[in-house]
């Protein structure tokens, strides 16, 4: 629940080493600690850096193992998030770009691409959806990429992924919370605000 100021207590990082959602994450540690979940791969070699980083900014940091594409194991890791607390602000961060060229000719590396870049913040979405109904308050924070408003030839399989995620957590139904969808751009440095309002 956010606490009398407006501050978030507890936020959820989907995709825990990366640079902008970090960069959000330390944009809402500037009003005060907070609790903050980093759901990463476990065998990221940016995990331990990201955790010490968020703690020198005051925050009580856990780390959850999380595969963007192991679908089956979202319940239990947004599940595992929860049983921290309530979840006020929740950011999907994690995404591949790949090589542009090679995926649109080749069959199991397009579809492993669209996977991870749409169908598993969809998995997610709907699961934080879920919770966020359920607690009656909370703002999901999807990062996108302005390569999702105008698909083309260069990155088509990355662009159309990415207009995806922005239609379903820019239209989803209204179910009392808010949704945001960021476009920050892929590569962009993290502290960029991304279009998102922590007034």
């Amino acid at each position: 629940m956010l606490n009398a100021v407006g501050q978030a207590q507890h936020i959820l990082l989907l995709g825990g080493t990366s640079e902008i959602g970090l960069g959000v994450v330390a944009e809402f540690l500037e009003r005060g600690p907070a609790k903050v979940t980093l759901a990463a791969r476990p065998e990221s070699p940016r995990i331990a850096q990201a955790k010490a980083d968020l703690e020198s900014r005051g925050a009580d940091v856990e780390v959850l193992d999380f595969d963007a594409t192991d679908f089956d194991s979202h319940p239990e890791v947004i599940n595992k998030a929860w049983a921290r607390g309530d979840v006020d602000v929740a950011i999907v961060a994690f995404g591949t770009l790949g090589d542009q060229e090679e995926l649109w000719q080749n069959h199991d590396k397009a579809v492993a691409s669209a996977q991870t870049n749409y169908t598993a913040p969809v998995s997610v979405g709907v699961l934080l959806g879920e919770k966020f109904k359920h607690q009656g308050h909370g703002t999901i924070v999807a990062m996108s990429s302005v390569a999702g408003m105008r698909v083309r030839r260069s990155n088509f399989v990355y662009g159309a992924s990415k207009a995806g995620v922005d239609g379903f957590f820019i239209d989803q139904p209204d179910i009392g919370l808010q949704a945001l969808a960021g476009g920050g751009g892929f590569g962009q440095k993290a502290g960029v605000g991304v279009g998102v309002s922590l007034q």
